[in-house]
């Protein structure tokens, strides 16, 4: 199958249509390739290709999103401000655990398991450095996004991209 670039799209419509539900599988009606050395084929060959409906067209809109990560960024922002005011005492790790419990509705093993999950995702590599709270604002996103689209793939490089461009870096 030959991917076409967005701007020769002519085709594209044909393309999805021929699309098999599972990649790893390809839909034949080739009696040689579905039935059975044994002569007898419990599964009939399927009588079309399957399409995939859900999250192919995401890849070719990702103004949703942006729109999401931006969202979630300002919003985790002004919740910083309103946690950070009203608990003055709380720093770092201490302060993102609670931004988490109150974003989320968790306990503080839940923030804890979301921090932790930050940390290994992107404050180890490339290099060890402390959890900042741009990490943890891409995590929620991220977890947020799926829980709310969950047939959808994501492109976390673009989720990275658009958190660090909204969030403050002093925070």
């Amino acid at each position: 199958m030959t991917i076409l670039p967005l701007r020769h799209s002519s085709k594209l419509p044909a393309i999805m249509a021929n699309l098999p539900t599972d990649p790893d599988t390809v839909p034949t009606t080739d009696p040689a390739l579905t039935e059975p050395a044994g002569g007898v084929n419990p599964v009939p060959p399927p009588a079309a290709p399957l399409v995939r409906h859900a999250g192919l067209l995401d890849r070719f809109l990702p103004g949703k999103r942006r729109r999401f990560a931006r969202r979630v960024s300002r919003e985790l922002q002004a919740l910083h401000a309103s946690v950070a005011q009203a608990h003055p005492e709380l720093r770092g790790l201490d302060l993102y655990r609670r931004i988490a419990m109150e974003r989320l509705q968790t306990t503080p093993e839940g923030a804890d398991a979301l921090l932790r999950k930050a940390d290994e995702n992107f404050a180890w590599w490339p290099t060890t450095r402390e959890l900042t709270f741009i990490d943890v604002v891409h995590m929620i996103a991220i977890e947020e996004y799926h829980a709310a689209y969950p047939q959808s793939a994501w492109i976390r490089a673009d989720m990275a991209r658009i958190v660090a461009e909204e969030v403050d870096h002093a925070l």
